[in-house]
């Protein structure tokens, strides 16, 4: 039985419409799919790499926001986005083969789940970021280090299921960084390390104080 072959339109970018590929009942062009069918860029002659899962290493300087879902799932081991500044749910969710994601000017997430669940990443440097979203890395258990430059918020369930942190690093020395219920269903154990001059006021401050024995100066 044919299927319809729908070519997504997407503003200021030109799809590549040879080497066009049926896939569970979507049409996928030379871009990088989501679940709802449309495209999020070009992705000249890796697509069908991508698609079967055996390309391992992608990068690009040409986004600089990503919709829900759009590498959900996918299997790459290292993923480099220069110019992303914003993302949304699940944008990374179930990478379960991701090793390294780098993210250098991300400052906001939309969405849950952004990072969740990738299960073989274990160091997080997001320099630019200003909040750590609801369930941002849940599921991530093997996640060791978390560093972030300019964090001013940690919300609830931000680091669920991180059982595996061992390192969480907030360098913004302008204010005390809030703290939700960020490491929900787990007692977290490791090292929190904040700017020296604010040590003894994190040790003090709400939600971190139960931390107190585990903040150390940077």
């Amino acid at each position: 039985m044919a299927v319809e072959i729908k070519i997504p339109t997407i503003k200021g970018l030109t799809l590549n419409t040879k080497n066009k590929r049926v896939k569970d009942d979507i049409a996928i062009t030379i871009g990088i799919p989501r679940y709802d069918g449309t495209v999020i860029g070009e992705f000249t002659n890796e697509l069908e790499d991508f698609i079967s899962g055996t390309m391992k290493e992608y990068s690009s300087d040409k986004f600089t926001t990503l919709d829900n879902y759009s590498f959900c799932g996918r299997e790459l081991e290292k993923l480099s986005l220069s110019n992303v500044t914003t993302i949304g749910a699940s944008t990374f969710y179930n990478m379960t083969k991701l090793k390294e994601l780098h993210l250098p000017e991300l400052e906001k997430v939309t969405g849950v789940n952004a990072i969740g669940a990738c299960t073989s990443l274990e160091y997080i440097y997001l320099p630019k970021l200003k909040a750590v979203a609801t369930q941002q890395f849940s599921g991530c258990k093997n996640l060791k280090v978390a560093v972030f430059d300019s964090v001013e918020t940690i919300a609830g369930f931000g680091f669920q299921g991180c059982t595996g942190l061992e390192k969480l690093v907030i360098r913004q020395s302008e204010k005390i960084c809030t703290l939700g219920n960020a490491f929900y269903g787990f007692t977290y154990t490791g090292i929190i390390y904040v700017p020296d001059a604010l040590v003894e006021d994190y040790m003090a401050y709400t939600n971190w104080a139960v931390y107190a024995e585990q903040i150390k100066p940077l």
